[in-house]
């Protein structure tokens, strides 16, 4: 359940951060593609619907997360958009240099 949860909540934070490959998250305009934000508040409702409605979790064989399993989920998706933004960091020093 960890592992499915932490696959679904990095491939959410990586749509977002990947939204421009050559700015930092925090210098681009999240909310002027309205597409893009609507499918990640529906991917991450039926994230939080699937770990938290017993009968969908019992259909996809899900167990409850407790509070800890949550703490470190939300960790996850912290290192994984900084290693996103790292990577920007150094792709952009890089190719600054080869120019």
């Amino acid at each position: 359940t960890l592992v499915f949860a932490a696959l679904s909540i990095t491939a959410l934070s990586y749509a977002l951060s990947l939204k421009d490959i050559h700015r930092p998250l925090w210098r681009i305009q999240l909310f002027n593609n309205p597409a893009l934000i609507y499918g990640l508040f529906a991917s991450l409702g039926i994230l939080v619907l699937s770990l938290t409605v017993p009968p969908l979790r019992a259909l996809l064989s899900l167990t409850a997360l407790n509070t800890n399993d949550v703490l470190l989920l939300a960790a996850f998706a912290c290192v994984s958009v900084s290693a996103i933004e790292i990577s920007k960091v150094v792709a952009r020093h890089f190719v600054g240099r080869m120019s």
